[in-house]
């Protein structure tokens, strides 16, 4: 490999060790906003809605569930962008040397980025949960809390679960179309 060359390979190292820097603080940057919108939601929810503003109640939810989709859709594309340049950071490395990102430790399902999505999914069928429980417990009367929580509770993990085995299908997919890409 000639001089000029390595230095170029040096100055692309550089380079994506900036751009793995700055999407990993955007991410945490978007979620520190999505977090700021989702408590002025939900203040708004807990404070100032009262019962009777049913149309309301709605349009916090929906606009919750949005900003929630938005900021997912975010997450993914930094993530998509965080990952391709560790891959080429690792092919960098091979070709310089280099040792920084290969030494990291192995990656598993229990990730950042996993955790990220468990997160939004939470936050997005508190949403969906919250728009729709009125509907749901208005023919109910006065069913006793414990059954409002039986009755909505289980559901709603039994979604967070099979929201779980999407994501991890969907992430073997992904996984499994970059390295045929490589």
């Amino acid at each position: 490999m000639s001089k000029a060359n390595n230095e170029h390979l040096r100055a692309e190292y550089v380079d994506v060790s900036d751009n793995l820097r700055h999407y990993g603080n955007m991410r945490f940057a978007q979620m520190t906003l999505f977090v700021a919108i989702t408590a002025g939601l939900g203040s708004a929810v807990i404070n100032d809605l009262k019962a009777s503003c049913q149309w309301l109640r709605a349009i916090v939810g929906v606009g919750g569930a949005i900003a929630t989709v938005i900021f997912w859709v975010l997450e993914e594309r930094a993530a998509d962008y965080w990952h391709h340049y560790i891959r080429r950071a690792l092919q960098l490395e091979e070709t310089l040397g280099y040792a920084q990102y290969k030494g990291r430790p192995a990656q598993s399902y229990v990730t950042a980025t996993n955790a990220v999505r468990v997160f939004y999914a939470v936050v997005l069928l508190f949403w969906i949960w919250f728009t729709v429980l009125p509907s749901i417990t208005a023919p109910l009367g006065n069913l006793p809390d414990v059954w409002l929580i039986l009755l909505i509770g289980v559901p709603t993990i039994l979604s967070l679960g099979a929201m779980v085995v999407l994501v991890r299908r969907v992430l073997r997919f992904r996984q499994r179309r970059v390295n045929e890409h490589e």
